[in-house]
């Protein structure tokens, strides 16, 4: 401790303003300790706390109550002043009668098979639109959100009605329950008859575009299910072969065993063709 007559005036009695100046400096100090001690004790249970700020966060971001706006659609579904959870359970309704409804797949042209877009794993892909849309009123002040309120109701509000597939498991289907009328492609073939090389023309090929039909299923199965159309006709690749024989393009004469092997599959389909004509008019029955 200092010396206490450092605290004393001259006529030996105490000095009342330096004592006054040093518990006004203790006080600030003691203070000073007992703030930075709360704050820092608040600061580490928020921390070690995020429960608490998620709860809060889940609190704010629940719209499942709020009422949207009138004259408001999403697909051909009409959820005008529904609330979040009314409007969800309507949209469903509609979507899950549409991927329930029967159709056929048209593979080849003429080959069906029965499907629904359900076992073909469609679902409805973007349900947060509803909790978007209702959150539009808390991204404006007042008199911004009451003038977009109105205008909605004048002119309308369509909202996108997405539907997706699992795309693997799409393919994989297709490719299970679509693929047994491809037809391979035969390649020409270069053999000799009575001493003389001629060519055997190939064979044109045709297989399931898998990919195109699994992006054609995805894109606009649905909207023409809603049309009530329930014949999708699935793309198809045609494949057709060479007409010179692999390892004979530069023979010499190649040219000339080419179109005498086109002419002679002409002449070939022209006879089974008036053949079938004739069989058609034989089973015709006398009028």
């Amino acid at each position: 401790m200092k010396n206490p007559k450092n605290w004393l005036r001259p006529d030996g009695k105490w000095n009342r303003d330096r004592l006054s100046s040093v518990i006004v400096d203790a006080l600030i100090v003691i203070a000073a300790i007992v703030l930075f001690f709360s704050y820092g004790t608040r600061l580490h249970r928020d921390e070690v706390d995020p429960a608490a700020h998620e709860a809060a966060a889940g609190r704010e971001a629940d719209y499942g109550d709020v009422r949207l706006f009138d004259n408001l659609r999403i697909g051909k579904v009409d959820i005008s002043g529904l609330t979040v959870n009314e409007a969800r359970e309507k949209v469903q309704d509609y979507v899950d009668g549409i991927l329930n409804m029967p159709f056929e797949l048209i593979v080849s042209g003429q080959h069906s098979v029965p499907a629904t877009l359900r076992e073909l794993s469609a679902y409805w892909a973007n349900p947060q639109v509803l909790e978007e849309t209702a959150a539009l009123r808390d991204k404006k002040d007042p008199i911004e959100a009451y003038k977009l309120e109105k205008d909605i109701e004048t002119a309308g509000m369509d909202l996108t009605l997405e539907i997706d597939c699992d795309k693997e498991f799409l393919m994989n289907y297709l490719r299970e329950n679509c693929t047994a009328w491809d037809v391979p492609m035969t390649a020409p073939e270069m053999v000799t008859e009575n001493g003389k090389m001629k060519i055997i023309p190939g064979t044109p090929g045709q297989e399931l575009n898998i990919s195109e039909a699994s992006a054609a299923i995805e894109n606009v199965a649905f909207a023409q299910l809603e049309r009530n159309d329930t014949l999708f006709i699935l793309p198809v690749m045609e494949m057709y072969p060479p007409s010179i024989p692999d390892g004979y393009e530069g023979m010499e004469g190649i040219e000339e065993l080419v179109e005498e092997a086109a002419r002679e599959q002409a002449e070939a389909e022209a006879a089974a063709q008036e053949q079938e004509q004739q069989t058609e008019g034989e089973a015709e029955p006398e009028p």
